[in-house]
């Protein structure tokens, strides 16, 4: 811990993140992710007078001065620590392993590895939006035009209609079949698709 803790110093200093007087951050601790060892975990107390946000800002130089490519800061449980998380290569520009126990183990919708190496989920029981991912061109705009049964109306004389049909106030049935009142609506993007 005392090589990293001068290296960063070091990289502090010549990125000119100091304190009152000079003083630089100090690491009280460092590890690596426990899914993604090639991610350093480091935890630092900043002096008086630097914060976190020009931590953040000179993570560009810190990237250099420590020669890595991948530099993020998190901030601490109070004012005065950061952590940075830190690998000499891209931690994610290659494909991660799918971890089919935790996503089990998981009541959510994993959509993505995150850095920490762990599934990224959707909590659907605590976010009003729906979640619609997938590669470029895959047909994320496909459900717009899915069919939704709503109650019969003048608008919708066959009971259906489509996502992008819908508006506030009208009614749709739920998958148990009770009547639900469509409450908000994020806006509809159209953007012109080439293929």
């Amino acid at each position: 811990q005392v090589l990293i803790s001068l290296d960063w110093e070091q990289a502090f200093l010549d990125a000119g993140v100091t304190g009152q007087g000079g003083l630089l951050p100090q690491l009280v601790a460092s590890s690596t992710l426990p899914a993604n060892k090639q991610v350093q975990v480091l935890d630092f107390t900043l002096p008086p007078g630097l914060s976190a946000a020009q931590v953040s800002a000179a993570i560009p130089k810190l990237s250099t001065a420590t020669n890595n490519t991948f530099v993020e800061l998190r901030r601490g449980p109070n004012a005065q620590t950061v952590r940075l998380l830190a690998s000499v290569d891209n931690p994610l520009p290659e494909r991660v392993a799918f971890d089919f126990d935790a996503v089990d183990a998981s009541p959510h919708i994993p959509f993505a590895t995150g850095i920490e190496g762990e599934p990224v989920s959707f909590d659907q029981t605590e976010s009003p939006h729906v979640l619609i991912a997938g590669v470029t061109g895959a047909g994320k705009a496909e459900p717009l035009t899915n069919r939704v049964p709503v109650s019969v109306s003048e608008r919708f004389p066959d009971g259906w209609a489509t996502i992008g049909e819908l508006e506030v106030g009208d009614v749709v049935f739920a998958a148990d079949g009770t009547p639900t009142k469509v409450l908000a609506l994020s806006d509809i993007v159209e953007r012109p698709v080439h293929t």
